[in-house]
């Protein structure tokens, strides 16, 4: 039989312990910018919740308060669900998602929250809706790829999105707004810096340094955008060789 735990983290000795559940290892050069971003967010009481099987790590979940979430959405009250990750298939369809919703739902009933809350998509780099709503979750909004869910534990005013639309920028440039919420970005920006450069385009980049901007971000993301004349090239982590793709597409 499988040993099956749940490891809180909360603290950088907790993550130099068992790491970040979707990063283990301490070289990779997105460990270090995501601790250096989770020092800032656990003073806001971001927690990480790993599941453990085995003592290894098969899974975790990233949520904090709505008054610190990183997804443009507007809410009171309320547990936010960042990442929600399941390492490898051999663990899939074991229970273990439901086992991290679960947690996380017990903790917005201690702290005597209104509810939680999830931004999801069966896009790449998030969480799809079919385990939110297999577990109770109600679907409030959806937006392109977008669907924001709740699981309401009190009556009262639910989540909403903010109209990510309106914070488009209007640049003549490519332009990468990301935050270090994810740690593969420390991979993703030099690579799509080193594209850029070897196609004479000038890349500019900006960083979101707190919850606030990435709420009002120009994509439902908040994270991650890549923009141009109003327009998201990118709403999600993309490689330097689909950068070159699309930088091809849009030449042509």
């Amino acid at each position: 039989m499988s040993k099956v735990e749940l490891v809180k983290i909360s603290n950088e000795e907790d993550v130099r312990k068992y790491g970040l559940g979707c990063l283990t290892n301490q070289k990779h050069p997105g460990f270090e910018s995501k601790l250096n971003w989770l020092r800032k967010e656990f003073n806001n009481g971001l927690r990480i919740l790993l599941l453990r099987v085995n003592d290894k790590s098969a899974g975790m979940i990233e949520y904090i308060s709505s008054d610190y979430f990183w997804r443009p959405v507007s809410a009171e009250n309320y547990l936010m669900i960042h990442c929600l990750w399941i390492i490898n298939t051999k663990n899939h369809k074991k229970g273990y998602g439901t086992m991290l919703i679960n947690e996380c739902i017990n903790q917005a009933k201690q702290k005597k929250l209104n509810g939680v809350g999830v931004v999801a998509s069966d896009g790449p780099w998030m969480a799809g809706k079919n385990i939110f709503l297999k577990y109770g979750f109600k679907q409030i909004e959806v937006k392109g790829r977008f669907v924001l869910l709740v699981f309401q534990l009190k009556k009262g005013k639910v989540p909403v999105f903010i109209n990510w639309e309106e914070n488009q920028i209007s640049s003549k440039e490519y332009k990468v707004i990301y935050a270090n919420q994810c740690p593969m970005f420390a991979k993703c920006i030099p690579d799509l810096k080193s594209v850029a450069k070897s196609k004479n385009i000038n890349l500019k980049e900006s960083q979101l340094n707190n919850s606030k901007d990435a709420r009002n971000a120009p994509s439902g993301y908040g994270v991650m955008s890549i923009v141009k004349n109003k327009t998201v090239i990118a709403d999600h982590y993309i490689s330097g060789k689909r950068f070159e793709n699309i930088l091809k597409i849009e030449s042509d």
